[in-house]
């Protein structure tokens, strides 16, 4: 395509009584190009190209928008475009008569607003994704694991849990750290030295029993049972 250009072709005329439209069309054709080609190359919309070659002079757009379109095309096929702007001059003259073809501007503002459209779309679609994403794993963690419970360290605290009665982590929390874990059935805590120990159930805290070691058990309801025990020394395990 990139043969067609000027430069590259010798000026062909338009001969007599051959219409501007019939003498741009046969041009493309020998050159066995299409329209969609034409509009990549020149950015002129397909329907206009049509109604250049279709010699469409109905009601649209002033004249010398037409001349314009005409002279890019004809330089693009390698015609002579200076001509062809004239003889459409003769033919048209200056008058106020109008085709159906839109100024430049407003065929640059369409291109522009299916470009804007398509950005448009593709931003919403990919924040309609994410959104979705964001909720269902929010109902996820809310419907199938619906309390939580925080252990937050004052000072050194070494813990085991378990989740439904299997264990899931042990380790010692550091001071100034915290660890969260999200419940089905139950969560137990088992935890050594638990006056450094602030837990937190369901953003309320709980006062844990005075001892060296305490278990607790929680469920959907709140505390299911609070003991103490004995603790193993715990061995830095994740889930």
């Amino acid at each position: 395509m990139a043969g067609c250009g000027e430069q590259s072709m010798s000026r062909e005329t338009v001969t007599e009584p051959e219409s501007i439209g019939q003498y741009l069309r046969d041009l493309r054709e020998q050159r066995k190009l299409s329209l969609e080609e034409v509009e990549e190359a020149t950015r002129i919309r397909v329907d206009i190209l049509r109604a250049i070659e279709s010699d469409d002079n109905a009601k649209g757009v002033p004249i010398v928008y037409a001349r314009g379109f005409i002279r890019s095309y004809a330089r693009f096929l390698g015609a002579d475009s200076a001509e062809l702007s004239e003889r459409f001059k003769n033919l048209h003259g200056n008058a106020s008569s109008e085709m159906t073809i839109p100024p430049v501007g407003a065929l640059s503002r369409s291109r522009g607003l299916r470009l804007s459209r398509k950005a448009l779309l593709s931003l919403i679609i990919g924040v309609t994704v994410l959104a979705t994403a964001v909720v269902s794993y929010f109902l996820h963690s809310r419907l199938f694991w619906p309390y939580k419970v925080t252990v937050r360290a004052a000072g050194r605290v070494p813990i085991r849990v378990y989740r439904d009665g299997q264990f899931i982590w042990g380790a010692t929390i550091d001071a100034g750290k915290e660890q969260s874990w999200r419940g089905k059935k139950s969560i137990q805590l088992k935890i050594r030295r638990p006056d450094n120990a602030r837990v937190i159930y369901r953003g309320r805290r709980i006062t844990l029993p005075d001892g060296d070691t305490v278990s607790v058990i929680f469920d959907r309801h709140g505390i299911k049972k609070a003991t103490i025990s004995r603790l193993e020394e715990p061995a830095r395990t994740s889930l």
